[in-house]
């Protein structure tokens, strides 16, 4: 019974702790003094703990021990580089991850977002420094951006400030430190985090369909059951999955028909060629990996089609994958058994790069067949079109 009593004792004393940070925070937030509102509720907490003779309430000092000065530089140790680049790595990935989602969640001062490729430059450089002081790996965290954005943080430059501070007050308070209550510091992280909810934008997310809703939902589980770098690799592994699952799918294949003023009509691609015809067909999506599976299904088939012509158009597709430039060679393959072609309208320099490069134009798709995107829309859709009925007038003329 004395234990269940202390144990209850305990657990009702951090509770109070806990409580009396929070509602100090959310007074003082209604004060001139917002800014400094989680440091004094902080302090304030901490100090009741002093006053009260809470001794069962673990205070910083029960956990780690403060050192009075500054780590010396240290040369690493490189035999040990075997044994840890697997850890490195996976740490560097999910630090990398982290800091990203952050740079995206708090914009800079002027309504920007800062350069990921800078972020992650800077995340490097205080790695190389904090591992010849001997210090732990850095990442981009959630929590502590939230906390300092809170604190009322205005650009980067904070986390400079803070680090001189800390310099300072290590060496000069490092037994004050040990004093912080442990409950007062859940409680501020705690309400960091509560502040940093952006109801906009979960709404937003959540009305962009299931899938985004399926890994908002798993990240946050994971966050409850597993440390937090291993919940936002993992939603970072699901969040690829599902693009790559709806990619797939977002594919479309549609027929676009001239008309006697010079514009186009939509409509859905034919199930089936026709002889003697030319068919154009504008294909527009991801065309990498499953996707281009996906297009296969949708092209009109060709089999026992005689001289049929096929103009696809790729105005909006600046990259192709090896699976779509592999559809192309099949469908061509497929066209030319009955006497017929495919012709690319739309293509862009840089897939015209990538369809030298294997070789299709050489063995495949001649030049004569690919006619590149200019600057007037539609431009090379007409060409393709009027040069298709050409040559299949001049194939029926032929002799035989």
């Amino acid at each position: 019974m004395d234990l269940l009593f202390n144990l209850n004792q305990v657990h009702a004393q951090t509770l109070a702790i806990g409580l009396l940070t929070v509602i100090l925070i959310l007074v003082f937030d209604r004060t001139r003094l917002h800014n400094f509102s989680m440091l004094l509720a902080m302090a304030i907490a901490s100090g009741a703990v002093l006053v009260f003779g809470w001794e069962a309430v673990e205070q910083v000092g029960d956990i780690a021990q403060i050192p009075e000065g500054l780590p010396r530089p240290a040369i690493p140790d490189l035999s040990l580089i075997p044994e840890l680049i697997a850890p490195a790595i996976s740490i560097a990935i999910i630090g990398l991850v982290q800091g990203a989602g952050v740079s995206k969640a708090y914009p800079n001062p002027d309504g920007d977002y800062p350069d990921t490729s800078r972020d992650f430059t800077g995340q490097g450089a205080a790695n190389t420094v904090t591992g010849i002081f001997q210090g732990m790996p850095l990442g981009g965290s959630v929590a502590s951006t939230a906390l300092n954005v809170s604190a009322g943080a205005k650009s980067r430059w904070l986390n400079v400030f803070a680090g001189l501070i800390i310099v300072v007050v290590v060496l000069l308070f490092s037994p004050v430190i040990s004093l912080v209550a442990m409950p007062a510091m859940s409680a501020l992280l705690i309400m960091a985090g509560i502040q940093s909810i952006k109801k906009e934008e979960f709404l937003d997310v959540w009305d962009e369909g299931w899938g985004p809703r399926i890994v908002m939902i798993v990240t946050f589980a994971m966050t409850l059951a597993v440390p937090v770098q291993f919940a936002v690799f993992g939603g970072v592994l699901l969040s690829i999955f599902v693009y790559l699952v709806s990619s797939a799918q977002d594919v479309r294949l549609m027929e676009i028909v001239p008309l006697p003023d010079g514009t186009y009509r939509e409509q859905p691609a034919p199930a089936e060629l026709s002889s003697n015809s030319v068919t154009a067909l504008h294909v527009s999506g991801n065309l990498f990996f499953a996707a281009a599976y996906k297009l296969q299904e949708m092209l009109p088939s060709a089999k026992g089609v005689e001289r049929a012509v096929v103009v696809l158009r790729l105005r909006q597709s600046t990259r192709i994958g090896s699976t779509f430039v592999n559809l192309l060679e099949f469908y061509d393959e497929q066209l030319k058994a009955g006497d017929g072609k495919l012709v690319l309208a739309g293509v862009s320099p840089q897939v015209k790069e990538q369809l030298d490069i294997t070789e299709t134009t050489r063995d495949v798709l001649g030049d004569e067949e690919i006619f590149l995107a200019t600057d007037i829309l539609g431009e090379s859709t007409r060409t393709a079109l009027a040069a298709a009925h050409a040559w299949l007038e001049q194939d029926s003329e032929e002799p035989e």
